[in-house]
């Protein structure tokens, strides 16, 4: 019997969250706390799938509490998903969060419930994630590791960690000019990448609600515990998604695997060579290296200079 609640945070599609629904009710958690965004005004169409999505709560047939979050109106992703956290956290203590395309193993409830119990109390340990974005291949010497990047498909965390989220970066522009900022990475070519996202964030420019979470866990000196095995799928790749769109990507709909019996790391350090990979080529950090930058440059500048004056000019004939 799990011992630790859950949030599922969803909107409009059906059938992911249906499958999501269905892990959860195998999973039987004491308490559900059900977000629901509103449909975005005029699309009748999202009216009835929102609907339909919320038709799901009437399935909760296991001794569980249910509390919900219906909203009328359609809020963007990051009011919508922090928003949900913020509710939830408001009533727990710690939990487990889960979007709509987020489907978990069998083991991944079980793990959260150890490990939310296990580092309860170590306040370097700021989230538990279900996922590892590792090759195939990867070995590590125990079932989990400690990594730097929070991944946040299928997650869990404590109270203590969401009271350091700050949902505007209003710590960003001095922070950045801190040394904690400079001791953060091992590449000027990452230090980049990540001072362009959180500029982005900030500026408004970039609407999402989990660069903010990096930065809030980064800022406090905290580790993400990480499974040595994949232990939630992602599996909404695809026209529907906000972000993830690319099906071929080797994310998409990821297989997951057991991790019990548990082994333990001696220690609470980073994983290095993990973190390394995981930014290289899961956040396509590598692109940020020469000469691929500058290729990027030189591929904007002749669109802005050639070819799009040319389809101006063309298409006014």
């Amino acid at each position: 019997m799990m011992k630790s609640p859950v949030l599922l945070i969803t909107y409009r599609r059906y059938d992911t969250t249906k499958r999501v629904f269905q892990s959860i009710k195998r999973a039987q958690p004491p308490v559900l706390y059900f977000a629901s965004n509103g449909p975005k005004p005029a699309h009748a169409k999202e009216v009835s799938e929102v609907a339909q999505v919320r038709s799901l709560i009437s399935e909760v047939d296991w001794p569980c509490e249910v509390k919900t979050l219906i909203r009328d109106e359609h809020l963007d992703v990051k009011a919508s998903v922090a928003g949900a956290i913020d509710w939830f956290f408001a009533h727990e203590p710690e939990g487990i969060v889960l979007e709509d395309d987020c489907l978990p193993a069998v083991d991944f409830y079980r793990f959260c419930d150890d490990m939310l119990e296990r580092f309860r109390e170590v306040d370097q340990v700021s989230v538990i994630s279900g996922v590892c974005r590792q090759p195939v291949g990867f070995e590590a010497p125990s079932s989990y590791y400690f990594s730097k990047y929070v991944h946040i498909w299928g997650w869990a965390t404590w109270r203590r960690t969401w009271d350091l989220y700050d949902r505007d970066l209003s710590f960003w522009p001095h922070w950045q000019n801190s040394p904690q900022w400079k001791t953060l990475f091992r590449h000027r070519h990452e230090e980049r990448y990540w001072r362009s996202r959180f500029d982005s964030t900030f500026r408004g420019d970039t609407v999402t609600w989990d660069y903010q979470l990096m930065a809030s866990v980064w800022r406090a000196r905290g580790l993400t515990l990480t499974p040595a095995v994949n232990l939630v799928s992602n599996i909404g790749f695809g026209d529907g998604a906000t972000f993830t769109k690319n099906t071929e990507n080797p994310l998409s709909a990821a297989p997951t695997f057991p991790i019990y019996p548990l082994t333990h790391p001696a220690a609470l350090v980073t994983n290095d060579a993990a973190d390394e990979f995981d930014f290289e080529y899961r956040f396509n950090g590598r692109l940020e290296r020469f000469p691929h930058r500058y290729a990027r440059r030189i591929g904007k500048w002749v669109q802005k200079r050639v070819f799009d004056p040319l389809y101006v000019r063309l298409r006014g004939h």
